[in-house]
């Protein structure tokens, strides 16, 4: 199983190489709200989610870890982008088997009516905004099936569909997704490569679609009898430099999480996760400089939660945790 996910990494390593080679830089790739990161969780972590995907918004993360779903569920996704640029997301998954798992999700990215301009309508040379108004509006389907291999490897694959009206200029596309989640390397730590955005069907031609390579490792350990996840993640773009990131997250009990992430490219995040039985909600922060700062909330439900799908807390006479995917987590004691 260690054979098959390093063969998979230096499959991917060598595509995303092969694909940046036709591009320059940033800005040179289309559809690049492909890159806005869904679920409040994950953002709050810095992104760092390719080894920690275990919940619905994996779909976007890295399909592989939608076999750590064990009930269906359902989250919804409000984002409060820059510019007045807003979204909203919806996803779902559910176990077919013991094996097997179906996901989906639908953006709506929808930006403020704006006037139009015209350029040197009267030969001028000058600007001149007119009566007529613009709206643009996004959509991305995403469906994702991911499968247990083994105990120790799931893998998952994602079909996105694209669609953009943009200004009245309407265009659709298709790209494919891929991931795989890997456990059997030490206690405790899972290792992640997920592959995102690979063209199918360009909206346009000779435009590229922006995809990455994400590698990640994830460590679960006790603090005060608490749950601690630390993650971390390394990106490889088709358009952009190597970037990397780290996060933590921390449980107390089964019902209020703190997280906080740092990354490369958004620098500092932070947020907060509450769980009571079978609902979730979380929240993300994250501040980008003279842009602004960004808000995500998430809600979320699952049906049938059992108690073994909580988030797991140490008890005082065990030295061993189990979580969601039925991973040991480390005890520290202080």
């Amino acid at each position: 199983m260690r054979s098959i996910f390093l063969t998979t990494i230096l499959a991917s390593i060598i595509l995303v190489n092969s694909l940046g080679a036709a591009v320059n830089g940033p800005g040179t790739t289309a559809a690049n709200y492909l890159k806005i990161g869904l679920g409040a969780k994950a953002v709050a972590l810095g992104e760092n989610f390719t080894a920690g995907s275990e919940d619905t918004s994996s779909i976007y993360w890295n399909t592989a870890g939608l076999s750590s779903i064990k009930n269906a569920r359902v989250d919804f996704m409000q984002l409060n982008w820059l510019a007045g640029i807003s979204a909203k997301t919806i996803f779902g998954a559910a176990p077919l088997t013991e094996k097997d798992t179906l996901g989906v999700y639908l953006m709506m990215l929808d930006t403020p009516q704006d006037t139009v301009t015209t350029f040197a309508p009267d030969g001028s040379n000058s600007y001149h905004k007119t009566d007529d108004k613009f709206k643009s509006a996004i959509s991305v389907l995403n469906l994702a099936y991911s499968r247990v291999i083994s105990t120790a490897l799931n893998v998952g694959l994602g079909l996105k569909i694209i669609s953009e009206d943009l200004a009245g200029e309407q265009a659709g596309g298709a790209a494919l997704d891929a991931g795989i989640i890997y456990k059997d390397l030490l206690p405790s730590l899972t290792l992640g490569a997920s592959l995102q955005n690979l063209g199918l069907k360009q909206l346009r031609q000779d435009e590229e679609y922006p995809t990455q390579l994400s590698l990640g490792a994830s460590y679960a350990l006790s603090v005060f009898r608490n749950r601690l996840n630390l993650l971390a993640d390394v990106k490889i773009p088709n358009d952009n430099d190597l970037r990397f990131g780290v996060g933590a997250e921390y449980w107390l009990g089964n019902f209020f999480a703190g997280r906080a992430g740092y990354n490369t490219f958004s620098k500092f995040s932070l947020g907060l996760g509450v769980a009571l039985s079978s609902l979730a909600a979380d929240y993300a922060y994250v501040p980008m400089g003279d842009l602004g700062v960004t808000h995500r909330i998430s809600l979320g439900y699952t049906f049938g939660l059992s108690k073994k799908s909580a988030p797991a807390v140490v008890k005082p006479e065990a030295s061993e945790t189990l979580d969601l995917s039925g991973e040991s987590a480390a005890e520290i004691d202080f």
